[in-house]
């Protein structure tokens, strides 16, 4: 049972890293580019009230719906890097979680990230459907994690407590 819970533990912990480097590139490139975008439309229009095309309150209008609209969408672009970096957070705790599983030691540390691995993919699941707009039965790519999650810490509870040894005699 505990050798099964660490293949499929770390089958989760592969996909968590792949997915964890995918929402931090993508994070990452949109909340720049979104701010690149907004000082260009800044600059475009102070350019414009310098050539006579629009008026002082149409410039602050026009910045303020730029202002509007990159905070908008910066909020779930640092949503998706700072979950990257929380899936990559993961592949670690996951990975020792692997190895305790195959040594046989550990157990609250193995419960503990098995519990983290399910609320993660959880977690996972409501943030790209809320954010990504992504239909609730296109998620099925996190069945791997609920099922390392849960089979670890089936495979925790079934470690036995080390027996205390007796004192030394003198």
């Amino acid at each position: 049972m505990r050798v099964i819970a660490g293949i499929v533990l770390m089958l989760a912990a592969v996909l968590n890293a792949l997915t964890g480097g995918l929402y931090l590139l993508g994070g990452g490139v949109a909340a720049s580019g979104i701010r690149t975008e907004q000082v260009r439309t800044e600059a475009d229009l102070d350019q414009a009230v310098k050539d006579g095309q629009i008026t002082t309150l149409g410039a602050v209008a026009g910045k303020a719906q730029a202002t509007w609209t990159a905070a908008a969408v910066q909020v779930p672009a640092q949503r998706f890097f700072i979950f990257g970096v929380v899936l990559w957070v993961m592949f670690v705790l996951q990975m020792v979680a692997v190895i305790l599983l195959f040594v046989g030691r550990g157990r609250i540390v193995i419960a503990l990230v098995a519990v983290l691995s399910i609320a993660t993919e959880i977690t996972g699941m409501v943030l790209s459907a809320s954010l990504l707009t992504v239909q609730w039965s296109a998620l099925w790519k996190n069945v791997p994690g609920l099922a390392g999650g849960l089979l670890a810490l089936i495979g925790a509870m079934r470690l036995r407590r080390d027996p205390a040894r007796p004192a030394a005699s003198v």
